[in-house]
């Protein structure tokens, strides 16, 4: 795929200017610096088992949900319904 290299330029400087809008923050400066909420955004999250990323997932889209009034659907097929309700409790 072929770039147009001005048109990049141009949207790097739109970045730099604030006209871009930026992505729900979740109000953890720690979290914010490096993670937003930008709806229709498609998320991939990687790791070895048993390292939380479902705990990590779980608690950032219930984050979402209550600071931004977002209603979320999640399809897990490695845990039980009532081992993610528990977890988000």
């Amino acid at each position: 795929m072929l770039i147009d290299y001005k048109q990049q330029i141009e949207h790097l400087k739109e970045i730099r200017k604030g006209s871009i809008k930026e992505g729900s923050k979740y109000g953890l400066p720690e979290v914010d610096e490096y993670i937003r909420f930008k709806p229709s955004n498609f998320n991939v999250i990687l790791g070895h088992a048993n390292v939380g990323k479902t705990t990590v997932a779980l608690y950032l889209m219930l984050v979402q949900a209550q600071k931004n009034d977002i209603k979320w659907l999640v399809f897990s097929s490695e845990n039980e319904s009532h081992s993610v309700i528990r977890k988000l409790i």
